[in-house]
């Protein structure tokens, strides 16, 4: 009873909030989408979220030295894949079996992380229980006491549900089950875990902001398409691009919404931003979905992105962004690494008695005009 209690109260917490750095995909003439649909909607109480939020005094020495992408996420600044020294025949024979909690399984790039997850499992000979969280938060904490009472030898968690999932994270740590957290936010302090494995949403931001900047010459109107308000991927891509902004005392945020990480969210916002500032040069959203969705509100509006309206996403790399860039729409969109397998590998490499560091920054780079044709979009 007791657990019910606290499973509910922190399911309200984050009730009403969307779930994911990107939602899931909705169904319109363009393909919809979202960076899980990305998952994450977190709210702590206050004090908590404040906690979680703030750079440390530790971590501001080491941003100094160089030593993490941003003080924000304390993620490291390295992100040189790490070797974990897997045997594929060791692997086979020591007959693992993995919980992979996935948030939802209606985006592409939800499922090719389970895909690439499963692949890897297949070719060396582990069973991948997967779980479909279904957008849901209190879906998520029943999927990993699920596996936890399947007694699977380790979970990999992609998370929507924040400080809601708490519970379930100590019943996996009570029953000695090893937690690998991959895109789902920055865990709170209290949470124990194996190792958090992440682009850093800070550095996303901080990055795309700059080619704002200097795009537009350091002086004009933007608007800014949010994720979802109290999740850290919106916090970390909101506060790297603000970051750099105010240092621009040229630039104007004349429009900030929360659209959810959702295309037709993006194409209301836009369009009722622009009817009050018709001279706005760019809109900023934080994944590629609102930005395609403000590519269709530029054009409603009888503008031309891309010239009239310089266009920016902080991430996902997906292939309808690609062809946006292409076809001079987008400037700009950088890669949300998802990956699966590798998240898999921590796992068994923590079962195999290997040392793994507790995060694990797993990079990030950009597609633009100038290089998307030697890139490769995400899915």
């Amino acid at each position: 009873m007791k657990k019910g209690i606290m499973i509910l109260v922190a399911v309200l917490l984050v009730a009403a909030m969307a779930v994911g750095c990107s939602a899931p995909a909705e169904p319109a003439a363009s393909e919809s989408a979202s960076a899980a649909a990305t998952q994450e909607a977190s709210q702590a109480p206050a004090e908590t979220q404040e906690a979680s939020q703030a750079p440390s005094e530790s971590a501001s020495a080491a941003a100094a030295s160089g030593d993490v992408s941003s003080e924000w996420s304390g993620l490291p600044a390295d992100t040189t894949p790490i070797d974990f020294g897997l045997n594929a025949d060791e692997v086979k024979a020591g007959n693992y079996t993995i919980g992979f909690a996935q948030c939802v399984m209606d985006h592409p790039y939800r499922l090719d992380m389970v895909d690439r997850a499963q692949k890897w499992c297949d070719e060396n000979g582990v069973k991948m229980v997967m779980m479909d969280g279904e957008g849901e938060p209190s879906k998520e904490v029943s999927n990993i006491e699920s596996l936890i009472a399947q007694k699977v030898d380790a979970i990999v968690i992609s998370s929507h549900g924040g400080i809601a999932i708490s519970p379930a994270l100590q019943q996996a740590a009570d029953a000695g089950i090893p937690v690998v957290l991959i895109d789902g936010g920055k865990p709170f302090d209290d949470w124990t875990y194996l190792t958090w494995m992440s682009t850093d949403d800070w550095q996303l931001g901080t990055m795309a902001a700059e080619k704002i900047v200097e795009d537009i010459g350091g002086e004009g109107k933007i608007i800014q398409l949010e994720g979802t308000s109290g999740s850290s991927c919106t916090t970390g891509r909101k506060g790297g691009a603000e970051e750099v902004f105010a240092a621009n005392p040229g630039i104007e945020i004349v429009a900030d919404q929360d659209c959810n990480w959702l295309r037709n969210n993006a194409i209301d916002t836009v369009t009722n931003a622009l009817q009050a500032n018709p001279d706005v040069k760019a809109v900023y959203a934080h994944n590629d979905e609102m930005a395609l969705g403000a590519i269709e509100a530029i054009e409603k509006a009888g503008k031309v992105p891309g010239e009239d309206i310089l266009v920016y996403s902080a991430g996902d790399y997906q292939q309808t962004a690609f062809d946006a860039i292409k076809a001079g729409k987008m400037e700009l969109t950088q890669i949300y690494m998802n990956n699966g397998d590798y998240a898999c590998q921590a796992a068994i490499a923590s079962l195999m008695g290997k040392d793994i560091p507790q995060k694990i920054n797993l990079g990030t780079e950009q597609a633009t005009a100038e290089n998307v044709d030697t890139r490769t979009a995400m899915y």
